[in-house]
């Protein structure tokens, strides 16, 4: 669910008026998406009124659009402070001269922390505004209220509610809340079915479904339960119809209702955490219940007609535990709600031989992660059946904190040992340590994946640089390519240096690099190219550095311009990057490297029109011009060709002829049988050229010229 935002101006001292609608479909919080919403549909209201700042977001945005690629592809995204901060320009240095008013309406609806944030906002930008006409508006409205205020009703709804509320057995209260968290902490809505199942997965352990749906507060037909949760809630949470929904059993109960609260609520931080708990804790319940387990192995649809809640706990039990934490609720119950009976391993747990650090990386917990680090004997570093440690399954599933927690432990446990072994060595007595805290960095699973390969795939910058500090080797197993080629990709200048510095093999990386620039410059990737040349690195293409940058679906059979290039100048005079093309000449690269075809740097740039790019390389070789393909095409056949007069003059004018230069007198012959007479002064006009020359016993260049 998005915001709907619409905004109307109105000339007249500018009005911009923005309705705020969060209800419609599903309730959902308030992030900071929604502040760039707002600010973008204040903006668009305003920005043609004020053309000198219209004309400097749309430059901006059409740097952007060169630099990083579409807008509308999402290559990029406006940050909520900077369009912040432009709309903030644009009342303070604009607005002297033309007055403008601004009305949010339903900013309530935003939710708590938002509304709050944006009225601090405003009442910040209106100090540096002058106070002219303020106590003339607040007279009109003191004067139109009449005593009747809407605040009133509001408060009103509010004591009334809480009336309501408050009723109830104390076992009613408690399913109320119970009830109130899943709605409105539920990843997506729940259908009555799913929510029927979720409210009777209850504190108290059931083992199998039979005891689960003889509860006091199971509800044998949907009808019923509709009616319970709308007593229950005191008609704050209703049932709408579904536009979708799936219906695996033709003679079941239809899933096409869906609960939700009819009114937006602002929800506090500590009740986000607690209701999250709530959730996750039942979803593991329900999925340890006795048949769930049994069919763990049916199809989808069969499972979800007998099991309601299943399909909704094994998709987003994990993101409800990450939300927990996010409330700052350590979960030191996890693996006990995993693993009731004390068994050591947790049930439904697929990895064979997984321990609990194992379990805890992949849930993504580091508050229970924490709590089992220090209460237990188990090696922190253990495999599993593939051969994972827990480090490398916290880096796969994106749980970088377990992950650096656990690397930070290993260096100090390294450190302990150390001083240990230092006492033990002076004859002193030392105390028994408990297990191992040593991380393996370099330890490789049955993919042949480490720890360094799996941060690199994941970008997860952060424990990358980590696990280079606790010793990762670069070097192994040819994996060096593969560090150089994602600081490259990513154009991390710190990740690059590190590269350098630690003399990895850089052989491929500036080809690589240039196969993303774009024509128009890009000063990042310039950079990297200029310390990657300045490090000995060459500008050949790596096939290496190709398969690592072949998407999932490339399709083999496919052949671009680019594929036939090996070096790194060729591919930039065929593109016509000039920035590029003068800083590989200024670092030496040779202008007369040739590819596949034979083709030569001066001969793609002319070929492609690149004038810049052309006199760029005569400056650096000019003997070029007579240079020629595997076809015997030199850089004048092409121009020829092309009836590209100016390059043709361009080329005679700097380049570096022979005499007697061949090159001009096949030039020469062609152009006087075609009558080219522009061409034939041209050539005439080279002191290279010897129009005296013979053709045969009795014509020389010059008679068949003429």
């Amino acid at each position: 669910m998005a915001s709907q935002c619409s905004t109307v101006s109105h000339l007249a001292g500018k009005f911009s008026r923005t309705f705020l609608d969060q209800r419609a479909p599903w309730l959902r919080q308030v992030c900071a998406y929604e502040i760039c919403r707002i600010f973008r549909a204040l903006l668009n209201s305003m920005l043609a009124y004020f053309p000198s700042f219209l004309g400097r977001l749309t430059a901006i945005f059409d740097e952007r659009e060169k630099r990083f690629g579409g807008y509308m592809a999402g290559r990029w995204k406006w940050t909520s402070k900077e369009l912040q901060e432009f709309f903030t320009a644009i009342l303070t240095k604009e607005t002297q001269r033309q007055p403008v008013t601004i009305f949010i309406d339903a900013l309530d609806e935003c939710g708590e922390g938002l509304a709050k944030n944006l009225l601090a906002y405003f009442r910040d930008l209106t100090r540096q505004a002058v106070d002219e006409g303020a106590q003339q508006i607040e007279n009109e409205i003191l004067s139109k209220a009449q005593g009747g205020f809407q605040w009133v009703f509001l408060v009103t709804e509010t004591v009334l509610y809480a009336a309501l509320l408050a009723g109830g057995t104390t076992a009613e209260r408690r399913q109320m809340v119970k009830l109130f968290q899943w709605v409105l902490f539920a990843m997506r809505p729940l259908s009555a079915q799913e929510l029927r199942e979720a409210l009777a997965t209850d504190i108290e352990i059931c083992s199998s479904i039979a005891e689960l749906r003889n509860q006091d507060c199971w509800s044998d037909t949907l009808l019923d339960f509709e009616r319970h949760i709308k007593h229950l809630s005191r008609g704050l949470i209703h049932f709408r119809t579904r536009d979708i929904w799936e219906q695996y059993d033709p003679d079941g109960e239809d899933s096409d209702r869906e609960a939700q609260l009819i009114h937006q609520s602002h929800i506090l931080q500590s009740q986000t955490g607690a209701g999250h708990f709530l959730i996750s804790r039942s979803c593991f319940r329900y999925l340890a219940l006795r048949e769930v387990l049994e069919a763990a192995q049916l199809p989808r649809g069969i499972l979800s007609t007998q099991f309601p809640l299943a399909p909704y706990a094994t998709r987003y039990a994990f993101e409800h535990i990450l939300e927990v934490e996010q409330g700052g609720i350590i979960q030191s119950d996890l693996l006990s709600v995993l693993d009731p009976g004390n068994a050591h391993t947790p049930l439904g747990w697929p990895f064979i031989g997984a321990t609990e650090f194992h379990v805890l990386a992949a849930l993504g917990s580091k508050s229970a992660f924490e709590v089992l680090l220090h209460n237990t004997d188990l090696d922190v570093d253990g495999r599993d059946s593939d051969m994972n440690t827990p480090l490398l399954i916290a880096i796969r599933e994106g749980h970088h904190n377990i992950a650096l927690m656990l690397l930070d432990c290993s260096t100090k446990w390294h450190l302990h040992h150390e001083e240990r072994r230092i006492h033990s060595d002076s004859g002193n007595q030392i105390t028994q340590h408990r297990g191992s805290r040593f991380v393996d960095v370099n330890a490789e699973n049955d993919d042949g994946d480490t720890a360094l390969t799996i941060a690199l795939t994941e970008k997860a910058d952060n424990v990358i640089f980590e696990l280079i500090e606790a010793g990762a080797n670069l070097k192994y197993m040819g994996r060096e390519s593969m560090f150089v080629f994602y600081a490259v990709s990513s154009r991390n200048m710190k990740l690059l240096d590190l590269a350098i510095k630690k003399n990895l093999n850089l052989d491929g990386a500036v080809f690589f690099a240039l196969k993303d620039h774009t024509p128009e410059g890009d000063s990042v990737l310039e950079e990297i190219v200029s310390e990657l040349l300045k490090a000995g690195a060459n500008t050949s293409r790596s096939h290496e550095f190709e398969r690592m940058s072949k998407p999932e679906d490339f399709d083999e059979d496919y052949e671009d311009e680019d594929i036939i290039d090996d070096d790194a100048l060729m591919l930039a005079s065929r593109r016509g990057v000039l920035s590029m093309v003068e800083l590989l000449l200024s670092h030496g690269v040779s202008a007369t490297s040739r590819n596949v075809l034979g083709e030569f740097p001066l001969l793609v740039a002319v070929d492609n029109g690149h004038e810049n790019v052309i006199q760029a390389l005569l400056r650096s070789v000019p003997s070029a011009v007579e240079m020629a393909d595997s076809d015997g095409r030199t850089v004048l056949d092409v121009a020829f060709e092309d009836q590209r007069l100016d390059l043709m003059r361009l080329i005679l004018k700097k380049g570096s002829f022979s005499t007697p230069s061949p090159v001009l007198e096949n030039m020469f012959h062609m152009a006087s049988s075609k009558k080219e007479a522009q061409i034939i002064e041209m050539i005439l006009q080279k002191d290279s050229f010897a129009p005296t020359l013979k053709i045969d016993d009795s014509n020389t260049m010059l008679f068949l010229a003429s």
